[in-house]
């Protein structure tokens, strides 16, 4: 089943193209702050897709309708993701601020606030889920009792391995991306240090460039939207 997820979540991100660059154009544009909610409303979306659709099935990426709408959802998914690192995040402040009068309590707080961390992120992936399918509540992401109950009927163990299968598919997808890309520029670099010194520096920053456009416009959508399907889809498991 696990593979059968994350199958059906790359073969889901990649079925369009254009709408992968309009989901780029939004992560490239999150600085001015407002398009990361519509970006987060837009996961809102893939993951409400998933829930609703089936493994191997024919579902299509939803589409940017609703402008107004995507932006409130978004504004739900991330004051989720915030209510759930809230307690971590304060434990990780406290052995910050321990490590002036005790190295061990420091270290003993910020090994507590990785176990928290963890925790809560465990959770989040399935408390997202849990509110999108309970008409945007707020509440049931934080319905703990129903979220174990769902936990339950996919498995512990599958559960945590499709996290972590997702996670370590989008961090490694990810460097060797900008692994490959660096290496090409590295060699073309050095060709064009041997040609022209003097323009050797902005290869260097062209590169860097390009590369951020790269993850902009294609691999972050793509990414955000496998692991938007695998959540939904997973979920849908334990319904």
């Amino acid at each position: 089943m696990i593979l059968d997820i994350y199958k059906d979540s790359f073969e889901y991100a990649g079925q369009d193209v254009k709408t992968i660059l309009k989901l780029g154009v939004l992560y490239f544009l999150s600085f001015f702050i407002i398009p990361i909610f519509l970006v987060a409303g837009y996961q809102y979306r893939v993951i409400g897709a998933g829930i609703n659709g089936m493994i191997g099935g024919d579902d299509k990426l939803p589409s940017f309708d609703n402008i107004t709408g995507m932006f409130v959802d978004g504004i739900k998914y991330i004051l989720v993701q915030i209510g759930y690192l809230i307690v971590p995040g304060v434990v990780f402040v406290i052995s910050m601020m321990l490590s002036v009068y005790s190295d061990a309590a420091s270290i003993l707080a910020f090994v507590v606030g990785i176990i928290l961390f963890i925790i809560s992120e465990l959770y989040m992936f399935i408390a997202i889920p849990n509110m999108i399918a309970n008409d945007g509540s707020l509440k049931a992401a934080f319905k703990f009792k129903r979220l174990n109950e769902i936990i339950k009927m996919i498995g512990l163990g599958e559960y945590i391995m499709v996290y972590v299968g997702v996670l370590l598919l989008v961090t490694v997808i990810s460097l060797v991306v900008a692994f490959i890309f660096i290496m090409v520029s590295s060699i073309f670099g050095i060709a064009i240090a041997y040609v022209a010194p003097s323009v050797s520096m902005g290869v260097l920053i062209v590169t860097e460039i390009i590369l951020g456009f790269i993850f902009s416009f294609v691999v972050g959508p793509y990414l955000g939207i496998f692991a938007g399907r695998a959540t939904g889809l997973i979920y849908g498991v334990g319904e």
